[in-house]
């Protein structure tokens, strides 16, 4: 049995010899290949002195190449990592993961964690009483006794509002406001300072009793309710009720001093004398003339009014509910 020949454009071994396969270049080969082009150059050009040491180094570029090419051949291919596209889906899917359990999280299905980082003391209620010679004038009591406001007056008789961390003659500071005291906090320990007793301010138990919000000595005046819509409607209509007259001390603004409008009788309900001097507004200074127009909101506004007086060369506080 004859062996079967290669067809046309193969070799015996099956492959196409007008495909032109890629071909590995063995380094021993190519520095032989070399050496015989040299040698067969050396032998033609004459002068064969004048060209050894370009020979030479044209040997030693050759077998470096081979050298570096059989350290490479011997050398092992470096372990390449594993594949970045793997390992981002795994990131995405530790993310994914992460995140779905976040989103969880956040849905507090076994209630809400207790906060352990910034435990809140409670103010002692029952601090001893205090030795400051204060004297506790008015109260105005809210849901949270540190957002309460009380008026004080100092051994002089100088009474002023303060409001929760104001500091007090003596060194004192505001802390709370509660329906018969206020808790002060001095030398870092908390005192109180109650109201006065009836015998001891000369005044009735209900005049000083004041709770939910009001003060002690409040006046009731739900008729300053319309004189309210007036001013709202027209800010003229307020002199209707009373007449100011700005008063300067030092040739800076210190008030306003007022007198009755039309109507005498609602202004004496107010507490309000003829040359009263209205120094200030719910906290609020009436010695800026920038501070008009938020002294007009808290008219139109709040519920209670409380104006700090000076008559006699002394100061006192007086307290309207609008409500």
């Amino acid at each position: 049995m004859g062996i079967p020949t290669a067809a046309s454009g193969e070799s015996r071994y099956g492959y196409n010899r007008s495909v032109r396969y890629p071909t590995r270049v063995c380094p021993v080969n190519v520095f032989q290949a070399g050496c015989q082009a040299v040698a067969s150059f050396a032998v033609t050009v004459p002068s064969q002195e004048r060209l050894i040491p370009w020979v030479t180094g044209v040997l030693v570029i050759l077998l470096a190449y081979a050298l570096a090419q059989g350290t490479w051949r011997l050398i092992p291919d470096p372990v390449l990592p594993e594949s970045s596209v793997i390992r981002s889906g795994a990131s995405a899917e530790a993310s994914s993961t992460a995140s779905g359990l976040e989103d969880v999280a956040d849905l507090h299905l076994f209630g809400q964690p207790s906060s352990q980082h910034q435990p809140v003391a409670a103010v002692p209620i029952d601090a001893p009483e205090t030795r400051l010679n204060l004297i506790l004038r008015g109260l105005f009591t809210a849901d949270r006794p540190e957002d309460g406001a009380a008026i004080i007056a100092d051994s002089q008789g100088n009474e002023r509002f303060y409001l929760n961390g104001d500091q007090l003659p003596g060194g004192a500071q505001l802390k709370e406001v509660h329906a018969d005291r206020v808790i002060l906090a001095r030398g870092g320990r908390f005192e109180t300072l109650k109201l006065p007793k009836a015998s001891e301010s000369g005044i009735s138990l209900d005049e000083v009793s004041g709770t939910g919000g009001a003060a002690s000595g409040v006046r009731q005046l739900p008729e300053l309710r319309s004189y309210r819509e007036k001013i709202l409607a027209n800010p003229t209509s307020a002199f209707d009720l009373v007449k100011m007259r700005p008063v300067s001390e030092n040739g800076r603004l210190k008030g306003y001093r007022v007198s009755p409008g039309k109507d005498r009788e609602l202004f004496r309900k107010a507490g309000l004398r003829s040359g009263d001097v209205v120094t200030g507004i719910n906290g609020m200074g009436l010695d800026d003339p920038a501070r008009t127009q938020e002294v007009f909101k808290q008219l139109t506004s709040a519920s209670q009014l409380n104006l700090v007086v000076e008559r006699g060369g002394r100061q006192q506080h007086i307290v309207l509910s609008v409500e």
